[in-house]
């Protein structure tokens, strides 16, 4: 189980670290840029100005979203986490326009002296550096967390190194005699950078609209199915509250199981879904299995299934409980077996299979058997008719 202070410690310590970074990068790009007359390398500048505002953000968003769940807040403050990602996109895709419209002006005839020298190439180089090393770290803990804000963070940080690529090349066209490349590798900023903005936006505003994590439903399914006794479920509902997951549903079980029963299957499903590496809340909603279609249930009727064991009446000393459910194309029964107390378990298991064979044999295949053995109460002898079964022996 992660340790929720040291969760905590760690996000603040890995989002105070991206704000120092990016208050330097900040700079130092504006210093150069603004002495060499640079679009691209201000294009930059501004770049690590909203990286500095969305680091900042996060770095805020990481005290808010780990708060507890309160009485105003029901389902914790992870959302805050989206709001913040949304946020940062938003400020880059308005970093993006301004570069744009300058660049243009500049390729229309907007006259800018452009002065390549070695510390602006330094300048860019551990900028790059640096980016990366922070991308990387901030990417290992928005996984380790599942935190949206960090791995938006770590997104900036990563267009950061494309960009100044970017913007290196088009510094050394203008090097070579040809100033239109800064304006177009300033163009080029802003297009890798919108673009990954806009993935970002739709991400998030995806968690905001509560849209089903798709990949995440695919799994919880197969886990629902794999849990014994489940004949079906529905109504299932899946948000996404920061790192947390809220699931809820319905599943339907046989209407003769005991509430304990009941509640250790319900129990194993919260179980299931948790294995799979989630930090999730489910509600498990159980109910009686119900139909419809009487004309499928009247195949196999009550009354055949109590000759079937009627005729193997002298093995044990009663039965209760038998119900017939149709589901889908496959035919339930369930039924309870009152055997001798005397009885080993290797019996009450040879017993079981022989019943549940000579069912399937002598109405279909698709007949699913469920046997629950139950000791007799009291004096208990093995049936000595047909109809014993139609009483009870304790």
């Amino acid at each position: 189980m992660i340790d929720l202070q040291k969760e905590i410690k760690e996000k603040k310590r890995v989002a105070l670290s991206s704000v120092i970074a990016a208050v330097f990068l900040t700079l130092a790009k504006f210093v150069v840029g603004l002495t060499t007359g640079s679009l691209g390398i201000i294009s930059e500048a501004l770049h690590s100005t909203l990286d500095l505002g969305a680091a900042i953000i996060t770095y805020f968003a990481m005290k808010i979203t780990d708060k507890p769940a309160d009485e105003l807040h029901q389902y914790g403050h992870g959302k805050v986490e989206s709001i913040a990602a949304l946020t940062e996109a938003l400020l880059l895709l308005f970093t993006c326009f301004w570069i744009t419209v300058e660049a243009i002006e500049r390729i229309l005839g907007k006259k800018m002296e452009i002065e390549v020298n070695l510390i602006s190439f330094a300048v860019l180089i551990g900028a790059i550096l640096i980016d990366i090393s922070r991308a990387r770290a901030l990417s290992n803990v928005a996984k380790k967390y599942q935190s949206s804000a960090l791995a938006a963070d770590a997104l900036h940080f990563s267009s950061d190194v494309l960009s100044s690529i970017v913007v290196i090349a088009g510094l050394i066209f203008v090097k070579f005699g040809f100033p239109m490349a800064d304006p177009l590798a300033a163009i080029g900023v802003a297009i890798l950078v919108a673009i990954a903005s806009i993935k970002l936006a739709i991400k998030t505003l995806d968690a905001l609209m509560d849209k089903v994590p798709q990949e995440i439903e695919d799994e919880v399914k197969k886990r629902i199915e794999s849990v014994t006794n489940v004949a079906d479920f529905h109504k299932l509902r899946l948000r996404r509250s920061g790192k947390q997951i809220f699931i809820d549903l319905h599943v339907q079980l046989d209407k003769t199981i005991p509430f304990p029963d009941v509640h250790k299957i319900t129990t194993a499903i919260e179980k299931k879904i948790s294995e799979l590496g989630y930090s999730t809340d489910v509600v498990v909603h159980p109910e009686p299995i119900t139909t419809n279609n009487k004309q499928d249930e009247e195949k196999i009727t009550r009354k055949e299934i109590t000759e079937i064991l009627n005729d193997h009446s002298d093995k044990y000393a009663d039965f209760h409980n038998l119900s017939v459910k149709k589901i889908g194309e496959d035919v339930f029964v369930n039924v309870h077996l009152v055997v001798p107390k005397d009885m080993n378990i290797a019996k009450a298991h040879n017993l079981c299979n022989h019943l549940e064979k000579d069912i399937a044999n002598n109405l279909s295949p698709s007949v699913k058997t469920n046997i629950h053995v139950e000791p007799c109460n009291g004096e208990c002898k093995p049936c000595t008719n047909t109809n014993c079964a139609l009483s009870t022996k304790k």
